[in-house]
């Protein structure tokens, strides 16, 4: 399996709030920030090394390098020159570096969710995608509607068309398939904006590939100073 982290932004709401650290290395609970997305697919990392797609500048001014191969030894790390336009992008710049035959894991570095049944839900797709998801109705997330059998029929980025929001880890049964609709996204987008990751799964789905939901039992978005002020005053998760 290829597990792609992107952690290319430039994290401009912790540098609204006074912020000087890059938000994936700011400190939480004693770690940086991605250690915690990391945690949330361990069982994963155990059995494919992931390719982690950066900003040059973090890399030279920062010890994110050192970071990552501290928590990671074996992972790839991409150098991205400037900030690209969203995730999906982002995951293009580890093309050279993915088998394309094999499944893609996505997730971002600035989420902390506990999903027991991990590895299960992955297995028990049987050739389908999965969508990871928690309850919530905040519109900054993005949202899937899915039938009775946890099919989803609809991902809709920034919209609640549903309580199941999207945790931002995804998997895809074959990479190249990711590849080639980022692609088309991107060729097709008439100007600079984000192309998310929820759009590529809309497009697949629109072309017969199939992606089940499946609910984590806790999830924690850490990408605001005022998520991570949430997750901090839980106060209830042992690193």
């Amino acid at each position: 399996m290829n597990i792609v982290i992107p952690l290319a932004g430039n994290g401009e709401r912790f540098k609204k709030e006074g912020y000087t650290t890059p938000k994936i290395l700011v400190d939480v609970m004693g770690f940086p920030m991605f250690y915690w997305a990391l945690r949330s697919i361990k069982p994963l990392l155990k059995k494919s090394s992931p390719i982690f797609v950066c900003l040059r500048e973090h890399l030279k001014t920062t010890d994110l390098k050192r970071k990552i191969y501290e928590y990671c030894p074996n992972a790839t790390i991409i150098e991205c020159n400037t900030p690209t336009n969203g995730q999906a992008e982002s995951v293009l710049q580890a093309q050279l570096f993915l088998d394309e035959n094999k499944p893609l894991l996505i997730f971002n570095g600035d989420t902390f969710q506990m999903a027991p049944n991990l590895e299960k839900s992955i297995m028990d797709a049987d050739e389908k995608g999965v969508v990871f998801t928690f309850k919530s109705e905040n519109t900054a997330y993005s949202y899937v509607e899915m039938d009775q059998d946890l099919i989803v029929k609809r991902i809709k980025e920034k919209a609640v068309i549903s309580t199941n929001a999207s945790t931002g880890l995804y998997y895809f049964t074959q990479t190249k398939r990711f590849i080639d609709y980022t692609i088309q996204r991107l060729e097709q987008r008439e100007t600079n904006n984000e192309i998310y990751i929820s759009h590529v799964i809309q497009d697949l789905i629109s072309n017969g590939d199939v992606f089940l939901g499946s609910e984590v039992e806790t999830c924690f978005p850490l990408g605001t100073p005022t998520e991570l002020k949430n997750f901090l005053d839980e106060g209830v998760y042992s690193v």
